[in-house]
């Protein structure tokens, strides 16, 4: 009974994240950078439709019986005193500080629904099935096939006399439900790095199906539709991470087959550029001109925001300081394309610190989590493409990406501890065919108490 409860669990989650993309793509239509109804526009920036999907799951988990009283008592000291003291401070310069208090504040406040959600999956989970992994991506990719679809209709349907000059965007703000094809590509990015971690896996245990595949090449060829480098950068850095952690190496047989699908997407992708649009290209000769402009004007943007932060080291200025706070001649963006940046500004260090103790804690057990469950390496993979994008854009802003990676993160710490908790051999078959003993999975540190 418990696992089928955690198959139904990954599944509602699957289908809330999708739910959530085509919403956002059938009510976030536009042609321009922003929204024609400053109500809609602000949701859409507030991210409210994912929000009101969490929420939707954290009722539902309490209403299973989930209580937060015995997760926060299950936690160690330091995080509590972490907890308490971000819980504390992090509204602080939103309230005291900020130029535009409501809007700051919302933008804050949202935080409070993301650890809520998180902790309603950990709670929820009492075990974390094999199967249920692809219970958790199949919706999600569904839901991308239907976007893209939704994309190439709105894209043809456009009339002849919309221009895009503008936005300094170009077609890329006009991708359904996105603020900006960056964000849609990064998303497929992180899904990507999860099937390339599920067909990884699936190769070595010869049970890999053209389903697999075809997957890759849909995602691939979005991602690389879209231009964002972000997205290759993230898988870069994730997949050797998380292949060390779960001790895998690839055959021979997914190499070829990976490969044959990224050249695949590759052309299709190219061959697909809209309106020879030259924001959906992935590198132009301009990009190797300065460093500034290989970073897609990141370099100026975060020295510009790093100064913004030093006028308010403590608190910060808030969430949204970045669009209220720009200075002249930096165009105005909803976060500074680096989540330490995004955190000191709206934080301050006093928020900053104990966020960072959490998150560093949390990313850590997760990792050591697949020590003991290899077959979790592509939960893994995804977590780390998006911790690496958030390196350079706001997969710690917008919260269709947190809900993936708070997603990310209880899932893992919830399998491990499962695994502590079984005593004797861990009965979830390893993709490596190897059994984790009761000796080898305590020696993985839990996500809660210290020495365990």
């Amino acid at each position: 009974m418990t696992q089928k409860n955690s198959l139904a669990t990954m599944s509602v989650i699957g289908w809330l994240i999708a739910a959530g993309l085509v919403i956002c793509g059938l009510l976030y239509r536009t042609y321009s950078i922003s929204l024609p109804s400053p109500g809609l526009n602000f949701s859409r920036q507030l991210g409210v439709v994912f929000l009101a999907a969490e929420v939707a799951f954290v009722l539902l988990a309490l209403h299973k019986g989930v209580k937060f009283r015995e997760i926060y008592a299950d936690l160690d000291r330091n995080i509590r005193i972490a907890l308490i003291a971000f819980l504390c401070v992090f509204w602080w310069s939103a309230f005291f500080t900020s130029p535009n208090t409501f809007g700051s504040m919302a933008l804050t406040l949202r935080w409070i629904v993301h650890l809520a959600f998180g902790a309603a999956i950990y709670g929820s989970l009492s075990v974390v099935p094999r199967e249920s992994i692809s219970r958790l991506i199949a919706p999600v990719i569904a839901a991308l096939f239907a976007l893209s679809l939704l994309t190439a209709w709105h894209f043809l349907s456009a009339s002849e006399g919309i221009s895009m000059g503008d936005s300094p965007f170009g077609w890329g703000v006009a991708i359904p439900g996105f603020i900006s094809g960056r964000l849609f590509g990064a998303f497929c990015g992180a899904v990507l790095a999860f099937m390339l971690g599920e067909t990884w896996l699936a190769s070595n245990e010869k049970r890999a199906s053209a389903w697999h595949y075809l997957a890759i090449i849909l995602l691939a060829g979005m991602a690389i539709w879209s231009g964002t480098r972000a997205a290759v950068f993230g898988i870069i850095c994730a997949l050797p991470i998380a292949a060390l952690f779960a001790r895998t190496r690839p055959n021979l047989i997914f190499m070829i087959g990976t490969s044959a699908c990224l050249f695949v997407a590759y052309m299709l992708a190219t061959s697909l550029l809209p309106f020879g649009d030259p924001y959906f290209v992935l590198f132009e000769a301009k990009d190797v001109s300065s460093g500034n402009a290989a970073m897609g004007g990141r370099v100026n943007l975060w020295s510009s925001m790093a100064s913004l932060w030093l006028e308010h080291p403590l608190f910060g200025a808030g969430e949204g300081a970045s669009i209220w706070l720009a200075p002249a001649g930096v165009f105005p963006h909803l976060q500074p394309h680096n989540a330490i940046l995004q955190f000191l500004l709206s934080w301050g260090l006093v928020g900053t610190i104990p966020a960072l103790y959490l998150l560093v804690r949390a990313i850590w057990h997760a990792h050591q989590a697949v020590l003991a469950r290899p077959d979790l390496m592509p939960v893994l993979a995804m977590l780390d493409a998006l911790l690496a994008m958030a390196m350079l854009d706001g997969m710690l802003f917008f919260p269709r990406f947190i809900v993936l990676i708070f997603a990310c993160i209880a899932i893992l710490l919830a399998a491990s501890r499962a695994t502590r908790t079984e005593g004797g051999t861990n009965m979830l078959a390893s993709p490596t065919g190897i059994e984790h003993s009761a000796v080898g999975s305590a020696a993985v540190p839990g996500p809660l108490r210290d020495g365990r």
